[in-house]
């Protein structure tokens, strides 16, 4: 699937200010994740990146920015812009050994990669992330409660009730008006003291 205005030839395409703000359509998947998805960014001024990581659920993702994008500057002995994607580590790995840099006829492009991760892999506080970043248009407060209740029943065989789970995650919350707030809308530092918040609630999903 395409996103932007400049179509590809032969791939479905959908509107970057829509995916955006809602998500993939749901027929981009049909009963599962994308498997490719491409995304112009190239008039993106910075945080477009972030928002577009939250709202895209694929297997594979790359991205067209400006050469001059924060995410493309190369630093020296790493990545390009490893840090920035700390917070969606859950969610995407980056292919730095992917990523291209193509002159054009009006500026260089870059061309930015990353592969979903495994959720098989990660642990109980990156499952309960992982779930939080897949559903980032959704209420937070409502998303982290059914997550909380998933996460700690596969992790004990026991779940917490609505209750308890709910009573567990405005107890972790950094601050209660976020839980009312979608995920995909948070700058930055709330989004990584959110995440950070969601795995210390796992420690509180029942009562004692």
């Amino acid at each position: 699937m395409f996103l932007g205005d400049r179509p590809a030839l032969g791939a479905t395409h959908a509107r970057l200010e829509t995916v955006l703000e809602r998500g993939l359509p749901a027929a981009a998947g049909g009963s599962g994740p994308a498997p490719c998805v491409v995304a112009d960014l190239t008039d993106d001024p910075g945080p477009w990146l972030t928002r577009l990581l939250l709202a895209v659920n694929a297997a594979h993702l790359a991205v067209i920015v400006d050469a001059g994008h924060p995410a493309a500057r190369t630093r020296r002995g790493g990545a390009p812009g490893t840090d920035e994607f700390a917070p969606l580590a859950a969610k995407w790995a980056r292919t730095p050994e992917r990523d291209q840099v193509v002159a054009t006829p009006d500026g260089q492009r870059a061309l930015l990669t990353f592969t979903a991760v495994d959720p098989a892999t990660l642990d109980p506080a990156g499952r309960l992330a992982r779930w939080l970043l897949d559903r980032a248009h959704g209420r937070l407060g409502n998303v982290w409660r059914d997550g909380l209740i998933r996460i700690t029943r596969d992790g004990t065989g026991q779940a917490p009730s609505q209750r308890e789970a709910m009573a567990a995650v405005h107890a972790a919350a950094p601050d209660p008006d976020l839980l009312t707030a979608r995920l995909a809308d948070l700058p930055r530092h709330a989004l990584a003291a959110t995440l950070r918040a969601a795995a210390d609630s796992l420690g509180g999903g029942r009562d004692g």
